[in-house]
């Protein structure tokens, strides 16, 4: 029987080799999801979501980046990822903000960074309309702060993902000091009948009005949920009731940031 220690190092081997093959395949097509003001209905950005033409036997695109983390490919596999939404740089309505997932593997390399500023600065787009949306924290405080000091070197934005859930404890809030705090859909969907989960959000959008951070619902799927996080000041929101994931050719037209401020203010 195979010791335990080698099977693991066998099923890294197959992971990392896995990733090398989608790196190496199709590139990656990018969806997008808007981002919306909550009390006028108004798009305000748009949020890149990767999608590869195949798992290549992972079972989701979450499970697909975490093994690229662990085997050193996260700064490569964020590469192919953003290539195609920075594309989309010179399609983006005028003021509309950019929204790209990022792992804290590219944060941290000055190498990935300088790649990433190199590639905006080719597409003539402002970079502080660029929020690098952090998706993974298991870093120390200080890798967090010199990977902020990185991001903000560079003129971009952060956001802090998933706020609510997991590990994203108040220690990593604070070592970040992120521009941007998007709510995980998990709390969202507890607010409205969750007394202890409304007041947390009502807490953290104090917290983030006197911090200079901005705050988005993420998740948002029922007219309660948004009216309970209008309610409660949160000022920006996403979610399948507003607008699901689609090709950008569709959402970046007026017609359809029309259709999603309709939904908004209807709600």
């Amino acid at each position: 029987m195979m010791h335990p220690t080698r099977l693991f190092g066998r099923a890294r081997r197959s992971q990392r080799r896995r990733v090398l093959t989608l790196l190496r395949g199709p590139e990656m097509q990018t969806h997008v999801q808007p981002l919306v003001e909550a009390r006028s209905g108004s798009v305000i950005g748009f949020e890149c979501l990767a999608r590869p033409s195949g798992l290549g036997g992972f079972s989701c695109v979450m499970e697909m980046f975490e093994a690229a983390h662990r085997a050193g490919l996260g700064p490569a596999l964020d590469a192919a990822a953003r290539r195609p939404a920075l594309r989309l740089t010179s399609d983006l309505p005028a003021g509309t903000l950019l929204f790209l997932n990022c792992s804290p593997d590219t944060l941290t390399s000055p190498g990935a960074m300088r790649a990433l500023v190199r590639e905006v600065e080719r597409r003539s787009f402002d970079p502080a309309r660029v929020v690098l949306e952090l998706t993974e924290i298991a870093l120390r405080c200080d890798d967090l702060q010199r990977a902020a000091s990185h991001a903000r070197g560079a003129g971009m934005k952060l956001a802090l993902d998933d706020v609510g859930a997991g590990e994203n404890g108040l220690g990593r809030l604070l070592a970040l000091r992120p521009d941007w705090l998007k709510l995980d859909r998990s709390l969202v969907q507890r607010v409205p009948g969750d007394p202890v989960a409304l007041e947390l959000v009502r807490a953290l959008v104090r917290f983030a009005a006197i911090s200079g951070m901005k705050v988005v619902g993420e998740g948002v799927e029922s007219t309660r949920e948004l009216r309970v996080l209008r309610g409660l000041g949160v000022p920006y929101l996403q979610g399948y009731l507003l607008a699901r994931p689609g090709l950008p050719g569709f959402l970046f037209t007026e017609q359809a940031r029309h259709a999603v401020r309709m939904a908004a203010l209807a709600a």
